[in-house]
């Protein structure tokens, strides 16, 4: 799991769009990050990044700053694309696919 932060208002509102509503499944930052997901943190408040062991901040060209944890994802891992999913477990006929994987296999 990825999570992201930066106080560059412009950056955040890119970064949520990518996370959550890409233009295609190769744009969505879980595929950029080559992780099974991202969470972008509207602040760095205790509670939000307690219990994320790795982080670290980084400078960005334009003076920007992104702040990056990196954790275990949530859920089991498909045995279809090795990507760990909540949704893992929760389908009868192929309870070990992601429903990415379930909705391909099933049609």
């Amino acid at each position: 799991m990825v999570y992201l932060h930066t106080s560059d208002t412009t950056l955040a509102v890119r970064l949520k769009e990518a996370a959550h509503e890409p233009k295609n499944d190769a744009d969505a930052l879980h595929r950029i990050f080559i992780t099974s997901q991202v969470e972008v943190l509207s602040s760095l408040e205790d509670e939000q990044i307690e219990g994320i062991p790795y982080t670290g901040e980084y400078a960005i060209q334009g003076g920007s700053k992104v702040w990056i944890g990196v954790s275990r994802a949530k859920g089991e891992k498909c045995e279809r694309c090795w990507n760990y999913s909540p949704q893992v477990g929760s389908f009868d006929d192929h309870p070990s696919l992601c429903s990415r994987c379930h909705d391909v296999v099933t049609k």
